[in-house]
């Protein structure tokens, strides 16, 4: 009888401890969490869980410039260029990197950030002559004009709506996901450069060595995610807008002569930065 009745008295005092000292994880461990609640009915258990929404970022991307052209003459030679379409800089491409979205967060939590790369360059191809004496006419000898180059967007993810209960409402802060968008790269437009001997003569006419047109150089909008309870919105940043400057004409020697239109830089592009909206709270 003595060993049946210690037995019992450890085994209630086992089961007083557990149920009196339940284990309620915090708001951040990413697991199920089990409350209790009573009702005038009946006791019920609600069963919710932490799903934190994923971070997103896109990466970068590279350089999409125009092929430059380069014409080396002896110090006593001649370079011409002759012909629309002669001693021409390719043109810029399209480099954009992706957008990136940060994930919805799932029942009481904070949306995930978003980042977007950076973009690469999308220059156009510059000319370059060197020799005794340079001639070029009707219409060669351009720089190549610049493309585009663009950020993606990012959209950071917002925080969990669904409303919480009793000890939970009051530690819960559920924050939107903050947003960055990456840098945009240069799109200038190609130059061209003329370079003769101290003793040599350079002649541009018809329209010849023309700086390239700047493109356009924009990176992308920024938009935080909203908060829910008592979180704060997402905050924004959108990243620098580069250079689309257009390109420069450049001749250097004896005797320099330009007819008809000739050695004029190119125009200037785009160049603009994303907007950026903060998250509501």
């Amino acid at each position: 009888m003595r060993t049946s009745f210690f037995a019992f008295t450890i085994l209630a005092i086992t089961f007083n401890t557990i149920s009196a000292y339940p284990v309620v994880p915090s708001l951040g461990e990413i697991q199920d969490i089990e409350l209790h609640h009573t009702s005038p009915d009946s006791d019920h258990l609600i069963s919710r869980a932490i799903r934190y929404g994923g971070s997103a970022h896109s990466g970068n991307t590279g350089n999409a410039n125009g092929g430059a052209v380069t014409n080396s003459g002896s110090r006593t030679g001649t370079v011409s260029n002759d012909g629309v379409g002669t001693s021409t800089g390719g043109l810029g491409g399209t480099t954009r990197s992706g957008s990136a979205t940060g994930g919805t967060g799932s029942g009481k939590v904070s949306g995930g950030s978003a980042t977007s790369g950076n973009a690469g360059s999308a220059n156009g191809g510059s000319v370059t002559n060197s020799g005794g004496s340079i001639t070029n006419t009707a219409g060669a000898n351009r720089g190549g004009n610049g493309g585009t180059s663009t950020s993606g967007s990012a959209t950071g993810g917002d925080a969990g709506k669904r409303a919480l209960e009793g000890e939970f409402e009051k530690r819960a802060t559920r924050h939107g996901g903050n947003a960055s968008s990456g840098d945009a790269s240069f799109a200038r437009g190609g130059r061209v450069v003329n370079t003769g001997s101290r003793t040599g003569t350079i002649t541009n006419s018809g329209a010849s060595s023309l700086g390239g047109t700047g493109g356009t150089s924009r990176s992308g909008t920024a938009q935080g995610g909203s908060g829910s309870g008592k979180g704060s919105g997402g905050s924004a940043s959108t990243g620098n807008g580069g250079s689309a400057s257009g390109g420069s004409v450049t001749n250097s020697g004896g005797s320099i002569s330009n007819t008809g239109g000739s050695s004029v830089g190119g125009n200037g592009g785009t160049s603009r930065s994303g907007n950026a909206v903060g998250g509501d709270a």
